[in-house]
């Protein structure tokens, strides 16, 4: 049997190297844990773990499973946060668990030098708000699964911009259905056709809620009755997404239904019998809880399709956020 590099206590929730050639061929030879005062090496739990497990370092009385349960038993989720530390180290990277986020370092780089990008670890059933998402300010995502696999994904603050402007809209009037308001008025029908909003029905258009509401909202289209508690009743994202919809006109990029791609929303930068949809757009309240299934769903699509992944998060302002794969 190998002996160890090192030879540690534990210390609180952390593990202490005393001997100083033992913390210096340690933290060589591992790239971890963090140098202190006297010479001595402070490791997190799991850190520890990670260089217990190759034969570096030996805690007389603890085990790997022992390091691990403690930090369960004081609520955190070490084992979760050894898989993708792990999963970060056998891929040559410099890897430091800083403030509850790991920061990383590419090969060939040192800790003096600021980390490649610093990464938030969940396990696959943990949801995170969606606030909380567009948080995260260009920061990543390590999603660990129930077989301990790691999928890493990159967030970015999205501005998506297009070059759509639609025409002088007519007063018009609609009249709501069920699920759809429809325009009569083929005067009209003719200039929302030229804008791309609604689909033909006979010389009229049939719009659907988030369409109308839009409409009201710009004092184009008049409804004689309370659209938007109508739509709330039809439409469980109907206030998430009619905030999108109008944040994106705004911005000029032309919005229609995402579901033939599973999401709320697709965007077009121009007219879109002249090109593909650029952002596939899923819309949500900055308090609503988001599975990390459903995000890998939509990101996995947009990947596949070539298009971008975006969370609109229903703020004021409307924030958008670019989730895709990453490979570290």
């Amino acid at each position: 049997m190998v002996k160890a590099l090192a030879t540690g206590r534990l210390d609180g929730a952390s593990v202490l190297i005393e001997d100083t050639a033992q913390a210096n061929r340690l933290h060589n030879k591992a790239l971890a844990g963090a140098p202190e005062t006297g010479n001595t090496l402070r490791l997190h739990r799991v850190e520890a773990a990670y260089c217990m497990e190759r034969g570096w370092l030996d805690i007389p009385g603890s085990t790997v499973i022992d390091l691990l349960r403690a930090g369960a038993d004081e609520g955190g989720q070490h084992e979760v946060d050894h898989l993708c530390y792990n999963d970060l180290r056998e891929r040559g990277l410099t890897v430091r668990l800083h403030g509850g986020t790991m920061q990383v370092w590419d090969r060939g780089h040192t800790t003096k030098q600021d980390p490649w990008f610093t990464t938030h670890v969940f396990p696959e059933r943990v949801p995170i708000q969606a606030a909380g998402l567009a948080d995260l300010g260009g920061d990543h995502v390590s999603i660990v699964d129930e077989d301990g696999m790691v999928t890493h994904y990159a967030t970015a603050n999205a501005a998506p911009q297009g070059d759509v402007r639609p025409p002088p809209l007519p007063a018009m009037t609609g009249t709501l259905l069920d699920d759809r308001v429809l325009v009569s008025d083929p005067a009209a029908a003719t200039v929302l056709a030229r804008a791309s909003i609604g689909t033909p029905h006979g010389t009229g258009r049939i719009l659907s809620l988030i369409e109308a509401d839009a409409l009201v909202r710009a004092g184009a289209l008049d409804v004689a009755a309370d659209l938007q508690l109508h739509a709330r009743g039809r439409h469980d994202h109907f206030d998430a997404t009619s905030a999108a919809y109008g944040a994106l006109a705004a911005a000029g990029v032309l919005a229609k239904s995402g579901f033939r791609f599973g999401t709320h929303l697709r965007g077009y930068t121009a007219d879109p019998d002249t090109v593909h949809a650029e952002w596939l757009i899923h819309c949500v309240r900055p308090d609503q809880a988001l599975s990390w299934s459903d995000l890998s769903r939509g990101i996995r699509l947009a990947h596949g399709v070539r298009k971008t992944f975006l969370v609109a998060v229903a703020d004021a302002p409307v924030r958008f956020i670019a989730l895709s794969w990453f490979r570290p």
